[in-house]
């Protein structure tokens, strides 16, 4: 009989050990070990089982065998959950993920469009062009961002771009609406947004260039991936920006920590570091 996987979401569908694998490697997990994961995972199946005990049996295979490092690299999605409750810490987070790849990044900027006032998440520039991004952050697996989001995005971006048109520092440059989330987002949302040519960026998409696929390879990764710390002290750190592993590994070397770590709890925060929050 096929095994169900029962997603965040609720559906079900079959148990694909090729996926899994794939899953793996999109974690940057060598082959052999990803195909080894795999292995030890679908050994353990039975019946029905769900998306969460799956991700715990590859932990358990690789925590087992001292794979720490790609541990923590297959835990990122719930390392990005770990930065709410509000969608704050995220802005920041993306914020500093672009800023790694040559944007020009400011946060909390209030832009008065033609109409109204508006919020907004990240100012982006890179090469003459002027982004808008907004950030949809979600704290429960199996979550969408839907069109909806899609929808007010570009409202908003619409809205700002009659305004920034009329300046004269604003009027040769091309501008564009992002929507950035850390889950998956549905069709409609990438049918209206090819239709609009806004730009999106989600969990596993675009297939090359995803959200997932540009923090591994910046190096940028959250605090939250790291073990031995809880909500409180992600708050913290946080409230200081601290979000990135880098900042963290900064702060720790020129003993501007703004709390008090145990010396064990630094050099473990560092070794962790060393293994995954680099390029």
């Amino acid at each position: 009989m096929a095994i169900q996987v029962k997603k965040a979401s609720g559906e079900l569908e079959e148990f694909d050990q090729g996926k899994l694998v794939q899953n793996l490697k999109l974690a940057k997990i060598p082959d052999d070990i990803a195909a080894d994961a795999a292995n030890y995972v679908k050994n353990r199946l039975e019946g029905q089982i769900s998306t969460a005990k799956i991700h715990d049996y590859v932990q358990e295979y690789l925590n087992k065998n001292n794979l720490v490092g790609y541990a923590l690299h297959y835990d990122l999605k719930n390392a990005l959950f770990r930065l709410g409750p509000s969608g704050y810490a995220f802005e920041k987070f993306i914020a500093k993920v672009l800023a790694a790849y040559g944007y020009l990044t400011l946060q909390g900027l209030t832009l008065k469009g033609k109409c109204v006032t508006h919020e907004i998440d990240v100012d982006a520039q890179k090469e003459g062009q002027h982004f808008l991004v907004e950030c949809k952050f979600h704290n429960r697996p199996g979550t969408k961002t839907d069109v909806q989001v899609a929808l007010y995005t570009y409202a908003r971006f619409l809205d700002v771009r009659a305004a920034l048109e009329l300046l004269a520092n604003h009027s040769q440059q091309y501008h564009q609406a992002w929507l950035v989330t850390n889950t998956k987002v549905t069709k409609d949302v990438l049918d209206y947004a090819k239709c609009m040519d806004m730009k999106v960026l989600a969990w596993g998409y675009p297939q090359i260039g995803s959200l997932r696929e540009i923090i591994i390879s910046s190096g940028l990764h959250p605090v939250t991936v790291l073990a031995g710390l809880g909500p409180n002290q992600y708050q913290g750190l946080f409230e200081h920006d601290i979000v990135t592993c880098a900042d963290l590994k900064r702060a720790i070397d020129s003993h501007k920590l703004p709390v008090t770590y145990s010396p064990e709890l630094k050099q473990n925060l560092l070794a962790q570091i060393g293994q995954i929050c680099q390029p």
